[in-house]
């Protein structure tokens, strides 16, 4: 009996090949840290939310679409010690309010660059992933001088880089799930979580008010062509080629980009 009840608990405890991988699950967002420093300030027509943390060389830590600032928890913990990081909620997202102008990668990142204003920050290095990513890009194009070493990790540069099918995957599912509840908990607006401005010829099909998807998103913004020889971003909407600035270059890691702007 008692090697059938062993044998039992070693065939119960092994591990199955239907067992989702570690990357395959959803882990729960990190609870809210206790910040040196919060608030909110009002720049670029809308209120943004923001929390500060240690003390060092400024980082500021750019969360991906849907989510929220709570979801740096365990970066936070690892970087303050030696730098001062920030954290803030964009456009439309958690904590921080929209406007009625579409959503767009240029104009968030300008929401980064006042924030940085408002604060007195000349310069930080970024930490962003997917949009939180993107946007790091944007700024390395459009505000170089404001801006150190990028880390940018799920980001795409170009619109190809999204699967189409992307919500169909039962994490991703769970993870929009949770981002509702999450937005009706923390918005101004909780009621809105489906509202979005019209955006123009990108979005086919009658035009209705919703939040973007990050297909949206991809097609709909600046992006930047890494195998153009001419060096050149692309607004897909406009159809018209925009030179990039001379200084950043671009080093991919395993899917991962690292941005790193020449001093």
């Amino acid at each position: 009996m008692r090697h059938l009840l062993l044998t039992m608990l070693l065939v119960l405890s092994a591990p199955t090949a239907e067992a989702a991988e570690r990357w395959e699950m959803l882990p729960p967002t990190p609870a809210p840290i206790a910040a040196d420093r919060t608030g909110k300030v009002d720049a670029n027509g809308i209120s943004i939310h923001y929390a500060v943390y240690g003390a060092g060389s400024p980082v500021i830590l750019l969360h991906g679409g849907l989510a929220n600032a709570d979801y740096w928890g365990h970066q936070i913990e690892a970087l303050k010690a030696h730098h001062t990081v920030i954290v803030m909620d964009s456009r439309g997202h958690g904590r921080t309010t929209r406007d009625a102008r579409p959503y767009g990668y240029d104009l968030m990142a300008d929401d980064v660059v006042a924030l940085m204003d408002a604060l007195k920050i000349p310069k930080a290095g970024i930490v962003g992933w997917s949009d939180g990513g993107i946007l790091g890009l944007d700024l390395a194009i459009r505000h170089k001088d404001r801006v150190g070493k990028i880390f940018a990790f799920g980001a795409n540069t170009v619109p190809s880089g999204v699967k189409d099918d992307v919500e169909k995957n039962p994490t991703f599912a769970a993870f929009i799930a949770r981002a509702r509840q999450e937005y009706e908990k923390y918005s101004a607006t909780p009621k809105e979580y489906d509202a979005r401005p019209p955006q123009g010829d990108h979005v086919r099909g009658p035009r209705r008010r919703r939040r973007p998807r990050r297909g949206d998103q991809a097609r709909a913004y600046r992006v930047y062509r890494r195998d153009d020889p001419g060096r050149r971003t692309i607004d897909p909407a406009q159809r018209e080629p925009l030179r990039l600035p001379a200084g950043p270059r671009i080093v991919q890691l395993r899917g991962a980009a690292l941005l790193i702007p020449s001093r």
